[in-house]
C-alpha cells in the first residue's frame, strides 16, 4: 500500500460537482500537497472529474505528473461504457494504474447485469492499458451485491476498492 492523499482529503476545500467555493483548490495545487508531504500517491476523485477538463489542462496535469514522477490514481461517477472508454484514455494519459468508479450517477442507477455488462466490455481496454478497475462500495449497493458482481466477472482487472489497496487478490 502507498501512503498518498485523495481529492477527497480535501473535499471541504475543493468541492464536488455541485458545490465548488470560489476558491477552490485546484489539480496544481494538490500536486504541491502531495510532493510537500512526501507522499507516493495522488488519487484524483470523481470529485475533481477530469473528463471536463480541457485538453490544455489535462495536458498541463500530465506534464507535472511525468516531470515529477507522480503515482496518480483516477476515480469516476457514473459508470457507462462511454465514460470507461472515456477515463481509461485519462488514465493512459495520466500514467494511472487505477480506475475507481462510483457506479451510480445523476438519474442513474443500472442494476446488477448492466453493471456486469460495463465491466466485462472494459475488461480488454484495461488490459491492454494495464489499469485495474476498483468500484467503489459506498452506492446504493449492497456489500453482498458488489461480491457477487466481482465474482461473476472473475477478473483480477476488477474489484472492490478496499480489496485492491489492501493487496489481496480480488
Amino acid at each position: 500500500m502507498l501512503l498518498g492523499i485523495s481529492t477527497y482529503s480535501y473535499g471541504w476545500a475543493i468541492g464536488t460537482e455541485e458545490y465548488r467555493p470560489d476558491n477552490a483548490m485546484d489539480e496544481r495545487e494538490l500536486v504541491r500537497t502531495y510532493i510537500q508531504f512526501g507522499l507516493r500517491c495522488l488519487q484524483i476523485g470523481d470529485n475533481v472529474p477530469l473528463h471536463t477538463f480541457t485538453a490544455e489542462r489535462l495536458v498541463a496535469l500530465q506534464k507535472i505528473v511525468q516531470e515529477r514522477e507522480l503515482r496518480i490514481e483516477t476515480g469516476a461517477r457514473q459508470l457507462t461504457d462511454d465514460n470507461v472508454r472515456r477515463y481509461l484514455e485519462i488514465c493512459q494519459d495520466l500514467n494511472s494504474p487505477l480506475l475507481r468508479f462510483v457506479i451510480d450517477g445523476e438519474k442513474y442507477e443500472p442494476n446488477n447485469d448492466t453493471v456486469q455488462g460495463i465491466i466485462r466490455n472494459a475488461l480488454s481496454g484495461l488490459k491492454k492499458r494495464n489499469v485495474t478497475l476498483g468500484i467503489e462500495n459506498h452506492d446504493r449497493f449492497k456489500a453482498k451485491q458488489l461480491a457477487t458482481i466481482i465474482e461473476n466477472i472473475n477478473s483480477n482487472l476488477c474489484g472492490d476498492q478496499k480489496v485492491l489497496s489492501s493487496g489481496r487478490k480480488a
